[in-house]
């Protein structure tokens, strides 16, 4: 198996340690390519934040950059 983003040789023992699944999409990255988004959680008694590994295609600003694309193309007419 191997990062999506970089090729790095991932083993299947090293899950957790040294590399992540993107928690939307589900690719393979290693640490050094995993990028982390904050959700805020509400619990029983508090809220807290909680810590998701993401892929760069994933990561938030990414997604709105391309939304706003699609959103502005829509408009112009553009295909």
């Amino acid at each position: 198996m191997k990062c999506s983003k970089c090729g790095r040789e991932l083993k299947e023992k090293d899950f957790e340690v040294m590399w992540r699944r993107c928690s939307f999409c589900k690719i393979p990255i290693c640490d050094e390519c995993t990028h982390y988004m904050a959700v805020k959680r509400r619990g029983l008694y508090k809220e807290y934040v909680e810590t998701l590994p993401v892929c760069e295609k994933c990561t938030p600003k990414k997604k709105v950059d391309e939304k706003l694309l699609d959103i502005v193309d829509e408009i112009l007419g553009k295909d």
